[in-house]
């Protein structure tokens, strides 16, 4: 039995650590993940060391995970094996300007950077693992679905599970002739916010002077948040600014490249407003375009996943089948991996 599931996210990596897990058939997991490594939109950019002083990483995409009370009892498990592992722990510092939690919730990070929870899920999944792999078309075959990379390979597999954004599931080559008009307009129905981050070194040995870990921002056109990453993670390095732009001014210059030097400038000079103390001499490291940000409408009623009427062995789940969260990732990938045993166990009464 092969399964080829495509992202190296929170729902494609949780997903593989479920199969592993629980699975009493002898399966062959392949993940394919377009970008370097794991994490997806809880990525962690590293950085050499430079004329500011030593390496550094962080966490450009989500900042913290909240668990929220009611997938505190759902989800223990994943959490304790997470915190066991030193994956997380418990957030201790101050987050400015944060709307109150609606219900008891408990916050965390994690000192690695946060893409080291996909790449623990990875790892535990025993999954082979192909980065700077995109998946180009797929289509169905007699045995199977054949799907074709990027790089020219082409592979047949008895399932296929996409965990990527709807609008890139719909742009795939052959898509179409495996879901219906019904089936099309659920996914184009998904929608995102898009947003900028801008990864910032501080010169060495210069410390904010600021109480606050990360800071929300109401009164600025263009920065939304901020997180001194170096302090979030407690990292004995140079301190490291992870900043957040909104999600209007994103949508303004969308189609802007992210390494455009009027971008980042503009970028910049609007988070030298925010915080009149950054020195001038500190570092631009890198500005990373989310286009799929966060998932802005989800598929009515959160089913989780779906799958297509054409075939039982393709699978289309992640977040826009939830909702943004590390919990809406694990749920998603609970609720695939229900359909997915139920429908191993009827192949194999065949």
């Amino acid at each position: 039995m092969k399964i080829l599931i495509i992202g190296a996210g929170c729902t494609g990596s949780a997903l593989a650590h479920i199969i592993k897990k629980c699975s009493s058939r002898e399966i062959a997991l392949t993940i394919w993940e377009k970008s370097a490594g794991c994490g997806g939109r809880m990525a962690t950019s590293r950085f050499p060391a430079d004329s500011l002083g030593e390496s550094c990483s962080l966490d450009i995409g989500a900042q913290y995970i909240s668990n929220v009370e009611k997938y505190q009892q759902a989800h223990a498990d994943f959490y304790e094996d997470l915190k066991s592992s030193s994956v997380l722990t418990r957030m201790t510092g101050e987050v400015e300007g944060a709307l109150p939690d609606a219900s008891p919730t408990q916050h965390y990070i994690s000192s690695k950077g946060l893409s080291a929870i996909a790449k623990h899920f990875v790892a535990q999944s025993g999954a082979e693992l192909c980065v700077k792999t995109r998946l180009d078309s797929i289509r169905l075959d007699s045995n199977g679905l054949m799907a074709t990379a990027n790089t020219g390979n082409s592979a047949l597999f008895d399932y296929v599970i996409l965990t990527i954004p709807a609008p890139q599931i719909l742009a795939l080559s052959g898509i179409d002739s495996l879901l219906d008009s019904t089936e099309k307009s659920l996914l184009e129905g998904v929608s995102y916010s898009s947003r900028f981050a801008l990864a910032v070194k501080l010169p060495a040995g210069f410390t904010p002077p600021v109480s606050w870990t990360g800071l929300y921002v109401t009164d600025n056109p263009c920065v939304r948040f901020i997180c001194i990453d170096s302090k979030k993670r407690g990292l004995a390095t140079s301190s490291t600014l992870l900043v957040h732009t909104g999600v209007p001014y994103a949508l303004k210059n969308l189609e802007r490249d992210k390494e455009d030097a009027g971008l980042i400038e503009d970028i910049f000079t609007h988070v030298q407003q925010v915080l009149p103390w950054l020195p001038t001499e500190s570092k631009v490291l890198r500005c990373h375009k989310w286009r799929y940000s966060q998932v802005h409408h989800a598929i009515h009623g959160e089913p989780g996943y779906f799958n297509p009427k054409s075939t039982s062995n393709l699978l289309l789940c992640g977040d826009g089948f939830t909702h943004s969260n590390l919990d809406g990732c694990i749920s998603s990938a609970l609720k695939t991996w229900t359909y997915l045993e139920s429908s191993l166990q009827g192949s194999t009464r065949q």
